[in-house]
């Protein structure tokens, strides 16, 4: 619209953009002269005034190991747990056993699997418990010789 501030004199448009309340929040609003016009942001679906979340997850596939999660105006896919994002944008294994993230047993052989670890070696844990324990016990025996 114009706005004209005395007769005679030359109307000015008016910037309906400027208090920002023309058009949907989720949208673009840009001034026309005359008027202005709305259009809803990427990730958005409607005539502008009002705008709607698109769920980009309905048709899109992150790929094996990662879950389409949809987010106002966007989406991620974020890795499942045991993955990592690679440079190929793909989630690949993290082999727990290589970066130290996993909680097997010193004595234990830890075996990377896909997205987990398993622990071998539980016996052999038990085993050193078992030695360490008798040690302890002989140690005390002697003493109270």
């Amino acid at each position: 619209g114009y706005e004209c501030p005395t007769e005679g004199a030359a109307c000015v448009d008016i910037d309906e953009c400027a208090d920002g309340s023309a058009c949907d929040e989720n949208a673009t609003c840009t001034n026309e002269v005359p008027g202005f016009s709305c259009a809803c942001n990427e990730g958005y679906m409607g005539d502008g005034t009002t705008c709607e979340d698109i769920d980009e997850c309905v048709d899109f596939d992150c790929g094996d190991h990662a879950m389409c999660v949809n987010e106002p105006g966007t989406f991620s896919c974020p890795c499942d747990e045991g993955y990592v994002l690679d440079g190929a944008g793909a989630c690949s294994d993290i082999d727990e056993c290589l970066t130290g993230t996993d909680d097997c047993d010193e004595n234990a052989t830890c075996t990377n699997g896909d997205g987990d670890f398993s622990t071998d070696g539980a016996v052999i844990a038990h085993k050193v418990l078992i030695q360490r324990l008798a040690a302890s016990l002989l140690a005390e025996v002697l003493v109270h010789r």
